[in-house]
């Protein structure tokens, strides 16, 4: 009923089909393909659950990005049975399109792959070849055996019932719900974390930690989907540079479109609210402040022109690349929440790639030059290396990558020409020179040191394609916080200026001294690679009262700080502290003598 090219968001349908003496029904979820809505699918892949994906022989990449998406399922749903579908475009032959034999061999739980056309097989033909597959793998799958509790299920079909007149559930609706089927309160949390595997809701009721949140809303998934489609589909009247003011949201969502899957749907402003916290936690988006959310796909295709001219006061310049098999536009979407989330310096944002600073000593641009290769291009003065910035970028993308289920080859690029990462580590090592893709002989360390600091390249091992990029030791000066002739020096350094503000402290006995990590560390799993990045380079996180642990705060800034930092901030902060300690230790014997 809508008119689009593609489903706009999450529709779901069921159908019922006859299995022997029994009958089967089959709750479909159809996933728009768009790729904002990539971070989204992630919610709603499971385990305990079939998947049919599907591509079509009209495209001239079929491999890739069937790759692509049996990657995404099998990093979230490993043990789930696949249907490959070959959507044979006007009977064309599917079996040249794509490379079965190797996909089958990478992906081992495919169960079947189908060549059909969906637009020109006779119904028949279309049940023989797919239908009849599809409800065979469901029939033979564990979770259509599985028995449920009966108070689970009383549960299960109340959630269900009401969900057909009510878009969403109370924290407080649903426990009365399990209490008057006789489920406990301490149980309740984890049966909503099922009924999320099964599709019967989609709730956002946990926190990192995996704790419940204090308050929550058992959502639609249609509904929630509906809502992100429609602002990103509609918003670009109202988007300047992927910012967006909430009231235009709410002017949107509140009036009916054809466009979507419910297009008699209307949203209040507070369940706008609801739509928003969901995309900012899956970095869909991010709060700019109480009016205004910025989300990447609202940003305009144009590369803007500070982009395409070379700062002139940064004369250093590098190149890197990391190449994909399929590179979706959510690896860049993702990074630029992540800057912002940061609190870096984010000057332009276009669809495909962002410009930023850091510490008024370097420029960025990362961007992407098509659907296989991310581009990162940085410029630095002569006192400030290119790695200060780029083991951040490199650090967050390979963690995108990661949670994305994505593999990218690393080059550096010289002159025009291309170095493999890999055969860089790999000629350093054996001590030989390495050659470009025009052939060019180049020393490795030269390309090697304009990126990895301390020579980190000298103890690198590849092991399967990998890269192992080892941690070398730092050294850290310990000192008491409360030394006077410390406080002195850390304020005159740092020009009594808040490094967490960039306000000025007013006078000196205003000043506190703040340890970066924080010297009563809890535990969180979101920090514990940052953790062991830290120990690996013989800091004592135990005990972390280092000069280079410290910066000189406003009281207010102290209290409002959360320990709850971003990873890439943390390291942001350290990188800023580590670089200022020589001159703090300097005015620190000045002040001792």
């Amino acid at each position: 009923p809508y008119v689009t090219k593609e489903t706009p968001g999450v529709e779901i349908a069921d159908y019922r089909a006859a299995w022997g003496e029994d009958t089967l029904t089959l709750h479909l979820w159809d996933f728009g393909g768009q790729t904002i809505l990539h971070s989204m699918h992630r919610c709603f892949l499971t385990d305990q659950t079939c998947y049919v994906v599907t591509v079509r022989t009209r495209e001239t990449d079929v491999t890739p990005r069937a790759r692509y998406w049996l990657r995404n399922v099998t990093a979230f749903a490993p043990s789930s049975p696949i249907l490959l579908y070959v959507n044979c475009w006007e009977n064309a032959d599917g079996k040249r399109a794509i490379d079965e034999t190797r996909l089958r061999k990478e992906f081992p739980n495919i169960e079947a792959v189908v060549y059909c056309s969906a637009k020109e097989a006779e119904d028949g033909a279309f049940r023989a070849e797919f239908l009849d597959r599809l409800v065979g793998m469901v029939a033979s799958s564990e979770s259509s055996q599985r028995t449920v509790n009966r108070r689970w299920n009383a549960v299960r079909n109340a959630i269900t019932a009401e969900s057909e007149t009510e878009h969403y559930l109370t924290k407080k609706r649903y426990r009365g719900l399990c209490e008057e089927n006789g489920i406990e309160d301490g149980s309740a949390p984890g049966l909503l974390s099922f009924f999320n595997t099964l599709g019967v809701c989609f709730s956002y009721h946990l926190d990192e930690d995996r704790n419940e949140l204090e308050d929550y809303k058992l959502l639609n998934p249609v509904w929630l989907t509906n809502a992100i489609y429609a602002i990103i589909e509609e918003g670009m009247d109202y988007a300047h540079e992927g910012r967006i003011k909430v009231r235009a949201i709410e002017r949107m969502l509140g009036t009916k479109a054809s466009r979507r899957v419910m297009p008699e749907i209307v949203y209040t402003p507070e369940q706008c609210r609801y739509v928003l916290e969901v995309a900012a936690a899956h970095n869909l988006c991010y709060k700019v402040d109480g009016g205004n959310v910025f989300f990447p796909a609202l940003c305009s295709n144009n590369t803007p022109d500070e982009a395409l001219t070379p700062p002139a006061d940064y004369p250093q310049h590098v190149e890197y690349l990391l190449k994909y098999e399929y590179l979706p536009d959510s690896v860049v979407h993702q990074l630029m929440v992540r800057c912002l989330k940061a609190d870096l310096a984010v000057n332009h944002c276009w669809l495909k790639g962002m410009m930023l600073g850091s510490m008024a000593a370097h420029k960025a641009i990362v961007r992407m030059d098509d659907d296989e290769n991310l581009r990162i291009e940085l410029w630095s003065r002569p006192e400030h290396p290119a790695y200060e910035m780029f083991e951040l970028l490199r650090w967050e993308i390979l963690d995108i990558n990661k949670q994305l289920n994505l593999k990218a080859k690393e080059f550096i690029l010289d002159d025009e020409d291309r170095y493999s990462l890999i055969s860089l580590i790999e000629a350093e090592q054996d001590g030989d020179n390495v050659r470009g893709e025009s052939g060019r002989k180049r020393r490795p360390a030269e390309l090697l040191g304009r990126f990895y600091e301390d020579g980190t390249w000298k103890f690198s091992r590849v092991e399967k394609n990998n890269i192992i990029i080892p941690i070398l030791p730092r050294e850290y000066h310990a000192r008491r916080k409360d030394d006077p002739n410390l406080r002195k020096a850390l304020y005159s350094v740092y020009n009594g200026i808040c490094p967490y503000c960039e306000q000025p402290i007013d006078a000196f006995g205003d000043m506190q001294v703040d340890h970066i990590f924080p010297s009563h560390y809890v535990e969180r799993p979101e920090l514990s690679d940052y953790v062991k990045y830290l120990e690996a380079r013989g800091f004592d996180t135990s005990k972390p009262d280092y000069v280079e642990n410290y910066f000189p705060v406003h009281s207010h800034c102290n209290r409002e700080k959360s320990d709850t930092v971003l990873l890439y901030v943390l390291l942001k902060r350290h990188e800023r502290a580590y670089s200022m300690t020589p001159a703090v230790l300097r005015k620190y014997e000045t002040y001792k003598d």
